[in-house]
């Protein structure tokens, strides 16, 4: 299933994402928790990963299989 990045990061919650920062693959993870107004999520903690508090204000994009693409890209 093709991913896509999102701004809807609040309604993210026990979804699978892939976490890029500055572009590039950082992790992959499963929400934890999300911040209401979409500004971070937590990611849950994940063999040697700990639980992980990631916003956009640090250059951080998700990516998720969530929602498809409207432009008609793959």
């Amino acid at each position: 299933m093709a991913m896509c990045c999102t701004n809807e990061w609040q309604s993210l919650r026990g979804r699978l994402v892939n976490v890029h920062l500055h572009g590039e693959s950082y992790r992959q993870g499963v929400v934890d928790d999300a911040m209401p107004d979409a500004s971070g999520i937590w990611l849950a903690a994940n063999g040697f990963h700990p639980r992980e508090l990631v916003e956009k204000v640090r250059g951080y994009d998700i990516w998720t299989s969530l929602y498809t693409r409207t432009d008609g890209m793959p």
